[in-house]
């Protein structure tokens, strides 16, 4: 199976989502394998213990070690810098995936030369390694450092005695520049040396180079810098000398393409900037899990890792795994349809702008006349020109409530039906008909409500209710009323019924593009649908969940004829009933623009119409405010 870091991402987040939930959770978690990352695993181990009390042991036994644990299933991650193929993966039941960046330098002990001084290049380094090139000051050492005092002594080779990812990337290089070395020696964890004395890890190369003088090694570069290694730097594909640093680093890996496999092999990359000896190192897992506590708190690590430990990384000399971005330029289709659709956003401002300040100034003689009072007043009498837009405003919110209370959960239990418990013979034909209720006329609604639902609400729901709360003190209040089954709650109702379609439709779209990878991970941990769904689910696509709320919620509020034939249009505030006639902004407008002349009364419709506005963008900036708080507090501690 090929992973993309976004799915890696979404099963490390799968881990995180499951923390919350009713599983056990591993206080203790191991880990073996290669030695390049040591160091920061070391870091991130100590500060995700401080965070959140879980232990990280991780031993550096060199990448064949790693793949070995992870094989034999002694450890819950084991750690390569050699990538395993996808074939070899499948065959396995393994996936993988990388965790930083970093560089193979070649390390040198000899007297009178600065770091950074000496030059190098593929053909000459595996000659060296070949014992071609013994000494060093060898003509071809010599021609690539006409000006350096180079010693007339032999060259002491140091090399990795275990099965490493270091050697993998190193003799990988070596194999792509150096013919000879190709076909004698090749490439792997582990291969037969021709010559050198091996260290154990990239620390016991570091040690050995530091005390022998003469010496010459390669070890991961954070390993140069920590223990203060003379280095050389290298000639690339491009013809260039570059020394080992972060930009290097970076520039080998910006042709890598994560997104179709992480089998990525960066050492020879072109590019002027790229160092030559480059590469990731990875994570390896078992997809299937003996122990699923433990690999929920792996994943979890991990997780944490990615979004918290990229500081740390680079302070000890790493390069965190880049984003994917998308290429800025493209074929002229691509182009141009960019163009379209930033004019289009422009488009959709420039008239969202225009409409605001039509209101503004066809409102603006109410608004002159009544300021905010508007809002608070309950009169509308267009004999006096007295108006007041309470009692709209008032309908207008409590409708939509109501509709929201009732169209939520019910949406949420139709969509989760629909993706998760549903046979699949009925899936689509529910979905369609489901779907099809938003293409019935708003004004049929509104008939149905008057002549069908709002009789038997008052005779079978209304009544009895008045019956059972007679003489409770305020609590009968919201029930009293003529039972004519028309007012608030009616018409909260028929919305209700009229956004059911929209909301349900936009969970279900939105569910059904959850990964299919990420749930099946949390019910390969022991999740049951309920879990999957509420800690799995609903946390990934909270921003759809979110919009098709807001979408049903912008329906009732903008809702006209519906809400006109079964609201009972009487402006009053007496009664705070929910059985009470009462009128909505829309209804309203629907009933009294026609009608309204020009000057005052027509002035505080619009003045409505603006109301209406801008309560619609606050409930947005709400709901916007609501998803920054949500992105905020995701991997915090619970």
């Amino acid at each position: 199976m090929t992973f993309t870091l976004k799915q890696i991402a979404l099963a490390a987040a799968a881990g995180a989502l499951l923390a919350g939930s009713g599983f056990a959770s591993a206080q203790e978690i191991t880990g073996a394998g290669a030695s390049f990352p040591a160091p920061i695993y070391s870091k991130w181990a100590s500060d995700y213990n401080k965070a959140t009390g879980v232990k990280v042991n991780y031993q550096s036994i060199g990448s064949g070690g790693g793949i070995k644990q992870i094989d034999s299933k002694t450890v819950d991650f084991g750690a390569s810098d050699a990538p395993l193929t996808d074939d070899v993966l499948k065959q396995k039941g393994q996936m993988q995936f990388p965790t930083v960046l970093g560089g193979v330098v070649p390390v040198i002990n000899v007297k009178g030369i600065e770091p950074g001084t000496l030059k190098l290049n593929g053909q000459v380094l595996g000659d060296i390694y070949l014992g071609k090139v013994a000494k060093w000051n060898d003509p071809a050492i010599k021609a690539l450092n006409p000006s350096l005092n180079l010693p007339d002594a032999p060259i002491a080779q140091v090399r990795r005695a275990d099965g490493s990812g270091t050697t993998f990337i190193f003799t990988n290089y070596l194999s792509k520049v150096n013919a000879e070395w190709k076909s004698k020696v090749g490439e792997g964890t582990a291969v037969n040396w021709p010559v050198g004395a091996g260290g154990k890890g990239n620390e016991g190369v570091a040690a050995f180079v530091a005390r022998l003088p003469n010496s010459m090694g390669y070890v991961e570069y954070s390993y140069v810098k920590q223990n203060k290694l003379n280095y050389a730097i290298m000639q690339n594909a491009a013809g260039n000398f570059v020394k080992p640093e972060d930009d290097t680093f970076k520039a080998a890996a910006a042709g890598a393409d994560w997104t179709k496999t992480f089998y990525q092999i960066l050492t020879n990359q072109p590019g002027k900037d790229a160092w030559p000896i480059s590469g990731a190192t990875f994570i390896l897992m078992h997809l299937k899990q003996d122990k699923p506590a433990n690999a929920s708190e792996t994943l979890k690590f991990f997780n944490w890792a990615y979004t918290n430990g990229a500081k740390a990384a680079e302070e000890l000399d790493y390069v965190p795994m880049p984003p994917i971005k998308r290429a800025r330029s493209g074929p002229m289709a691509d182009r141009l349809f960019g163009y379209a659709a930033k004019a289009s956003a422009l488009i959709t401002l420039v008239l969202l702008v225009a409409i605001l300040a039509s209101l503004t100034v066809s409102a603006w003689p109410a608004i002159s006349k009544y300021g905010l009072s508007f809002l608070t007043s309950t009169t509308w009498d267009p004999v006096q020109e007295d108006f007041g837009g309470l009692v709209m405003i008032y309908g207008t919110l409590a409708t939509s409530l109501i509709a929201l209370l009732i169209a939520v959960p019910v949406s949420f239990g139709i969509a989760l039906f629909l993706t998760e418990l549903s046979p699949a013979w009925l899936k689509r034909p529910l979905g369609t008909a489901i779907e099809l209720l938003a293409a019935v006329p708003s004004i049929v609604y509104g008939m149905w409500g008057l002549l069908v639902f709002g009789p038997v609400l008052a005779t079978y729901v209304q009544q009895p209710i008045q019956a059972l709360t007679a003489g409770v003190p305020y609590i009968g209040a919201f029930f009293s009323g003529p039972p004519v089954g028309i007012g608030i709650l009616s018409a909260g109702i028929i919305l209700a019924i009229m956004i059911i379609p929209f909301i349900a439709s936009v969970m279900r779209d939105v569910f059904e593009v959850t990964p299919p990878m990420l749930k099946e991970s949390a019910y390969g941990l022991g999740a049951t649908t309920w879990e999957v769904v509420t800690k799995v689910v609903l946390p990934y696509t909270k921003a759809g969940v979110i919009g098709g709320i807001m979408l049903g919620l912008g329906r009732a509020i903008g809702e006209t004829m519906a809400v006109t034939f079964v609201i009972g249009n009487f402006n009053q505030l007496d009664s705070l009933s929910l059985f009470q006639a009462a009128n909505s902004i829309t209804s309203a407008l629907a009933n009294e623009f026609a009608e309204a002349g020009e000057g005052l009364h027509q002035a505080s419709l619009m003045y409505l119409g603006l109301v209406l506005f801008f309560i619609t963008f606050v409930i947005l900036s709400l709901s916007k405010l609501l998803l920054a708080q949500l992105r905020k507090s995701e991997g915090a501690k619970s």
